[in-house]
């Protein structure tokens, strides 16, 4: 099969990069540095799914079923959150990724200021808002959390979730640039660093029983200090040209920039509202202890998801450069690579948790969290559906083909949700993945198929271009 031709990986993979004057050149650059990134993905995924199943035992035998389930429904925030820097992030990879393509370094550098400045801003914002927005709302009875004794605990430590991630706001700009830049591979050593970082101070909150926020102030905190050293290093070192300043900041690139990003934040709000409301919706039907058998298995799953992306996040920006040069019959041919190699992985690697989820979850857990087969099986089939679509995605991205993305979304959001409450008296746990994933191969997949067919398939055939393989 064309993807896994051996030599052709090793010509790809070196550290020496190709002469991009021409497209066989910056085909095979493009492949390089998805490769690179894939190569070192293994590395940060590996060292996360370590802190992952050291701390999950730890967390669930000393704060319970309920206690972890409550932590968990405070990962819910992170969807509502993400969005908060109002697309800036993602707009961003397509200006540097598109600068570098033409060569333009100012811009790029004007784009870099710009951003960061407004990322302060809402940073900032954020975290004046927030503390205050809680005088008006009880967002312990929004993520379905009131029912715990010690409502104080939850609260400081939903405060103390979100005041990180205001300060994370500018810090993690870094590694937008880096992936603009298609250097994830970086990134992701510096990422290995806040997962190692993260497990240690785990660890030692688990010796001493640690209370919620402590717990949220080292998962939450701890990859800030690597993230700030990611930042030091590329601007002052590595690409002083890139490095931002207040000088650099440009109104008009700032309002170019907001304008994309907007629509990237709609496309943020419609895709929480689609794949991470879940958990709070089980909280109110079914309570905190349900949450923390959904999130186990979920988080269980979540590993292929974690591996998927370090083969497919590093396309987004390679689609970019690709589409400002208009090679056609290499983004296509990317595309099917992508689709194949991430279909093949997750089948494997589904499969394979099915069999064997009895066993794991009953030693990772100690016995404290049983999940039925049907749920099991409904993620199975869910991780192996998000893979396939992984690649489409970031096509669409590249392209700001994103009313399209938004719109299926919020039609997808709004079917899950009524689905899931109508099913989940009725059906348990299983209902929900099984809803979501059904769910989403009508009325996503679908239509994202359908339209690559007559967009971007019908624009390589058209094309006159010729392409060297690579």
């Amino acid at each position: 099969m064309e993807v896994f031709q051996i030599r052709k990986v090793r010509t790809a993979l070196t550290f020496h990069p190709f002469d991009t004057s021409h497209p066989g050149g910056r085909s095979k650059e493009r492949y390089r540095r998805l490769l690179l990134t894939a190569a070192t993905g293994p590395i940060a995924n590996g060292c996360g799914f370590l802190a992952f199943l050291i701390t999950v035992p730890l967390t669930v035998r000393y704060l319970g079923p309920e206690r972890y389930g409550a932590w968990m429904s405070l990962s819910a925030l992170m969807a509502f959150l993400r969005f908060s820097d109002l697309g800036l992030g993602q707009g961003l990879i397509g200006a540097i990724s598109q600068a570098e393509g033409r060569g333009d370094r100012l811009y790029a550098q004007r784009a870099i200021s710009s951003v960061l400045v407004c990322l302060c801003v809402i940073g900032a914002v954020l975290l004046v808002a927030f503390p205050l927005s809680t005088l008006l709302i009880h967002w312990d009875y929004v993520l379905g959390l009131a029912s715990l004794k010690d409502r104080g605990e939850i609260q400081v430590a939903i405060l103390l979730f979100v005041a990180l991630y205001a300060i994370g706001i500018p810090v993690n700009m870094a590694q937008q640039v880096q992936r603009s830049l298609q250097q994830g591979y970086i990134t992701n050593l510096w990422i290995t660093a806040g997962s190692l970082l993260s497990l240690a101070g785990v660890y030692i909150a688990a010796i001493h029983h640690a209370r919620i926020p402590w717990l949220v102030v080292i998962i939450s905190g701890a990859p800030l200090l690597p993230a700030l050293g990611n930042g030091l290093v590329l601007f002052f070192f590595q690409r002083p040209d890139l490095r931002p300043t207040l000088k650099g900041f440009d109104r008009g690139i700032a309002k170019e920039l907001l304008h994309k990003g907007m629509l990237f934040f709609g496309l943020a709000i419609a895709g929480a509202l689609a794949f991470d409301s879940q958990n709070i919706v089980i909280a109110h039907i079914l309570g905190p202890a349900a949450v923390g058998v959904y999130a186990v298995v979920q988080r269980l799953y979540s590993t292929i998801p974690i591996i998927i992306s370090y083969i497919t996040a590093p396309l987004w920006p390679a689609f970019g450069e690709a589409l400002g040069r208009k090679e056609w019959p290499w983004i296509v041919r990317a595309l099917r690579r992508g689709i194949t190699a991430n279909a093949l992985i997750a089948t494997v690697l589904s499969v394979s948790l099915f069999l064997f989820s009895g066993p794991i979850l009953l030693h990772w857990t100690h016995g404290a969290i049983f999940a039925s087969k049907w749920l099991v099986a409904g993620f199975s089939v869910w991780a192996v559906t998000s893979a396939v679509s992984s690649p489409i995605c970031m096509l669409l991205n590249a392209a700001h083909v994103l009313w399209f993305q938004i719109i299926l979304a919020l039609l997808y959001g709004v079917a899950t949700i009524g689905c899931i409450i109508w099913v989940l008296p009725t059906t348990g746990l299983p209902g929900a993945v099984w809803s979501m994933t059904l769910l989403y191969l009508i009325g996503v997949l679908g239509p994202y198929l359908v339209y690559l067919r007559h967009s971007f398939a019908n624009r390589a055939q058209d094309s006159r271009g010729s392409f060297a393989e690579a």
